[in-house]
């Protein structure tokens, strides 16, 4: 939790629900730890918080908008992180249908009910409205959102929307130093420096349906796609599905790994690296079939973003 906010502050269940969506039991954790699957822990240090966690909550953190399953596969699996956050039995096809058997009570479902008890008053059950019961109420509703905000912020993470189980990653390297405001990260047994990112302005995202935080594919079809998930899971390379890797096993079709799509340019960026560094860059020119694209042209060709060259 970051250092000065008291623990039962709004701020403070956000943080303790982010925090303790990370949840593992001791034998979700050794057995994680064994296979490559989860971020390494010591045995003492499989619950990030405290209490014994029943739930080895960061298997069902994977949604993958391709063939819409979470984490599957040896020696585990998990449910789609849209419907375990949002409490129902399918987030996509019916999301507003209560999932009665759910293990997870910290979810979009669960926020809302707190929330309605807490603001009307009226008792759950033979649980009075009592001043305390209402703080409760509030309280529950802050911690279930804050693990809902974990769920889609892990989209961000490529390898959860492509079904790989991972123990740490070059990209969560990359990220944790700039969260912790470092001025560089290694990479490959070199340092590369961070210059500091434009963070201000942008777009408040808002959609009319929780699950399209995480995904629109369904709808707008994976290229089209408007949810994080979405627009990790085709514009990024991972350790299992990286540039130049033969195309066989665990295979996506964005983005290409075809090397012969990308021409290599190098210019200055500043917003990447120091003035006066060239940074090398990977210029795509990926060609798109019809049964890629909804524009009904074939072999459209296309130039998304660049991808940076280490």
């Amino acid at each position: 939790m970051r250092e000065g906010t008291a623990e039962t502050t709004i701020s403070g269940w956000l943080q303790r629900g982010a925090i303790r969506e990370d949840d593992l039991t001791l034998s979700g954790c050794v057995t994680g730890s064994l296979f490559g699957l989860v971020h390494g822990h010591g045995l003492g240090e499989c619950d990030p918080r405290d209490g014994k966690p029943e739930i080895d909550r960061v298997l069902n953190h994977f949604f993958d908008p391709e063939t819409r399953r979470g984490l599957n596969g040896f020696p585990v699996s998990g449910i789609a992180a849209p419907t375990w956050a949002t409490g129902s039995t399918d987030a996509f096809n019916s999301p507003n249908t209560p999932n009665g058997v759910r293990q997870n009570h910290f979810t979009v479902m669960d926020a809302r009910h707190a929330m309605y008890h807490a603001l009307s008053g009226k008792k759950i059950a033979d649980i009075e409205s009592t001043e305390e019961n209402r703080k409760a109420w509030w309280a529950t509703t802050f911690r279930a959102l804050g693990d809902v905000l974990h769920l889609v912020q892990d989209m961000a993470q490529p390898q959860h929307t492509k079904n790989e189980g991972h123990p740490g990653s070059i990209f969560e390297n990359y990220i944790n130093k700039r969260a912790e405001g470092e001025p560089a990260y290694r990479l490959d047994g070199r340092e590369i420096p961070l210059a500091s990112l434009p963070l201000e302005g942008g777009t408040i995202v808002r959609f009319n349906r929780y699950s399209d935080f995480w995904s629109t594919a369904q709808r707008d079809s994976l290229t089209g796609g408007q949810g994080l998930a979405d627009y990790a899971h085709r514009n990024f390379f991972t350790e299992g599905n990286n540039l130049g890797q033969k195309l066989s096993g665990n295979y996506y079709q964005f983005p290409s790994r075809d090397t012969t799509h990308y021409a290599k340019e190098e210019f200055e960026d500043e917003a990447l690296d120091k003035p006066g560094v060239k940074v090398g860059m990977l210029n795509p020119v990926l060609p798109l079939t019809v049964s890629q694209t909804n524009i009904d042209v074939p072999n459209m060709r296309v130039r998304p973003t660049r991808i940076l060259a280490v």
